[in-house]
C-alpha cells in the first residue's frame, strides 16, 4: 500500500474508533443509570458486537500486510482509549438504583 494512504487509513481507523470508544462509553453509562446490575453483561455484549464487526468489515474492504495491519489495530486502540478517556473525563454517569 502506498505510505499516503496508509496514513490516511490509520488516521480514519483512529478516527472512527475514537467515536466508536465514545459512543460505547455513553451506551453502558446509559445502562449504568438505568439497569445497574445489567450494565456489566450489556458492557460485554457490546464490545464483543464492536470486535467482531470491525474485523469483518476490515477483512472484507482491505486488503493489507501483516504490518500495516499492526499498524492499523495499535491505530483503532488509541483511538477507542482516547474516546473511552475523553468521555469518562467529561461526563459521569448517575447511578440512583433504577429509579
Amino acid at each position: 500500500m502506498i505510505p499516503t494512504q496508509l496514513t490516511q487509513l490509520v488516521v480514519a481507523v483512529g478516527g472512527l474508533n475514537l467515536l466508536v470508544g465514545a459512543a460505547f462509553t455513553a451506551a453502558v453509562y446509559t445502562a449504568l443509570e438505568r439497569v445497574p446490575t445489567l450494565a456489566g453483561v450489556f458492557g460485554f455484549l457490546l464490545a464483543a458486537a464492536v470486535v467482531a464487526t470491525e474485523a469483518h468489515l476490515g477483512e472484507l474492504l482491505l486488503s493489507v500486510t501483516v504490518a500495516e495491519m499492526k499498524l492499523l489495530v495499535i491505530a483503532g486502540v488509541l483511538g477507542a482509549a482516547l474516546g473511552i478517556a475523553s468521555f469518562t473525563t467529561l461526563f459521569e454517569p448517575t447511578i440512583d438504583g433504577g429509579r
